[in-house]
C-alpha cells in the first residue's frame, strides 16, 4: 500500500489566530505536530509560515485551502529555509512571478487557495539562490482542454505539483527540475466519470492522486508500479454519521481512507484480496470551531490523527480522524 499523510481540505474562512495541534499515530508511536492558523492578511499568513519554518515546521502540499494553513512539524535536522508567498488574480502575472522567484532559487510549495486573489507558497533553501526548477501555470475553462495541454507538457518533463478550480476556470501549476526530468501521464475526469468507472481507469494503471481533486473533477497518475492491486471504494451516504458507519464497515473489509471528493465523498482504497481491518474512523462536526477544536484534541490523545478537514456540508465543519484499530 501507499504511504498516508493527514489530508487536510476546505475549511471556512475564521478568526485570525495560531492553533498547534498534537497527533499521535500508533501503534509505531509515532507523534506528528502541526501548526494550523489562519488569516486574511498576506502580510500575516507569510510572516506566520516563515516563523513556523524556523522552529522545523514545514508545509504539508495542497492540505490548507484559505485562510486555513497546516505546516508539519519534520524529524530529525533540517536545513532552514526561507517561504515566499505570491499572490495575483491572472495566470499571465502568476507565471512571471514564480518565473521571477524561480530564478532566485525558489520552487513551488504549495497552493494556499483563492481569497480575493490566488496565493502560492514557494520556499528554497537558506542562502542559494541558485534556479533548481521552472514553472508553468495551465489555465481553461474546460477540463478537456486542460487535459490536452497537460499531456503536451509532461512530454516536456513537467509534473502537476498544484491545481485550483474557480467559478470558471481550472488552474494547473506544474513544475520540473531545471536540468533534466521525468515523464509523468495524468488523467483527468470529471466527477460523473469517475463515478460511474473509478476502478476501470485503476485497472489502466492509473492512481487516484489524492491531494490533487478538484470540487468537480479528480486526477490521476500513471502508476510506476502494479496499480491493478489497488481497488477503489466511493463511499455513499448523507450525513456524517452515516459516513461514519459505512467508512468502518468498508474499514473492516481492509479499505483505507485516501481522500474526501467534495462530489463524491470519501473514496477508500485496498490492496485486493486483503480484507483485513487496520484502522477505524470517526467524523467530528461542529459548527463553531472552537468546539471541534475540544473533539480533536481528545480524539488525537487516544491515538487518531487528522485525516480530512471539510467544509459546507450541512452541518458545520467536519473532521474525519483515523485510529488503528
Amino acid at each position: 500500500m501507499r504511504s498516508y499523510t493527514s489530508r487536510i481540505t476546505n475549511f471556512a474562512p475564521l478568526l485570525i489566530m495560531p492553533l498547534l495541534i498534537l497527533s499521535v499515530l500508533t501503534p509505531q508511536s509515532v507523534r506528528h505536530y502541526y501548526v494550523v492558523f489562519w488569516s486574511l492578511d498576506n502580510s500575516t499568513i507569510l510572516k506566520s509560515l516563515q516563523e513556523a519554518a524556523d522552529r522545523g515546521y514545514r508545509l504539508v502540499p495542497d492540505q490548507g485551502k484559505w485562510p486555513l494553513v497546516v505546516l508539519e512539524k519534520v524529524t530529525g535536522d533540517v536545513e532552514p529555509i526561507d517561504y515566499l508567498l505570491l499572490g495575483t488574480r491572472r495566470a499571465a502575472t502568476m507565471q512571471k512571478e514564480m518565473n521571477e522567484a524561480s530564478a532566485q532559487g525558489y520552487r513551488f510549495a504549495s497552493m494556499l487557495g483563492v481569497p480575493t486573489e490566488f496565493l502560492i507558497a514557494m520556499q528554497r533553501d537558506r542562502g542559494k539562490v541558485t534556479r533548481t526548477h521552472e514553472q508553468k501555470i495551465l489555465a481553461t475553462r474546460r477540463l478537456k482542454t486542460l487535459q490536452t495541454e497537460l499531456s503536451a507538457e509532461v512530454q516536456n518533463g513537467f509534473h502537476l505539483v498544484g491545481h485550483l478550480q474557480t467559478a470558471s476556470e481550472f488552474w494547473a501549476v506544474l513544475e520540473r527540475p531545471f536540468q533534466s526530468a521525468t515523464k509523468h501521464k495524468y488523467l483527468l475526469l470529471d466527477e460523473y466519470d469517475v463515478s460511474q468507472g473509478l476502478q476501470k481507469v485503476v485497472d489502466r494503471g492509473y492512481l487516484l492522486i489524492p491531494e490533487q481533486a478538484w470540487i468537480s473533477a479528480a486526477i490521476f497518475e500513471e502508476a510506476t508500479s502494479d496499480a491493478g492491486s489497488i481497488e477503489y471504494l466511493v463511499v455513499k451516504g448523507r450525513g456524517s454519521e452515516t459516513l461514519q458507519k459505512r467508512m468502518n464497515e468498508a474499514s473492516a473489509q481492509g479499505y483505507r481512507f485516501v481522500t474526501f471528493h467534495y462530489e463524491l465523498g470519501p473514496v477508500m482504497e485496498r490492496e485486493k484480496g486483503k480484507a483485513t481491518r487496520t484502522h477505524e474512523y470517526k467524523i467530528l462536526k461542529a459548527i463553531r470551531y472552537k468546539n471541534l477544536e475540544k473533539e480533536v484534541l481528545a480524539e488525537v490523545q487516544k491515538g487518531f490523527r487528522i485525516a480530512a478537514m471539510q467544509q459546507g456540508m450541512g452541518e458545520g465543519t467536519w473532521v474525519i480522524m483515523e485510529g488503528p484499530d
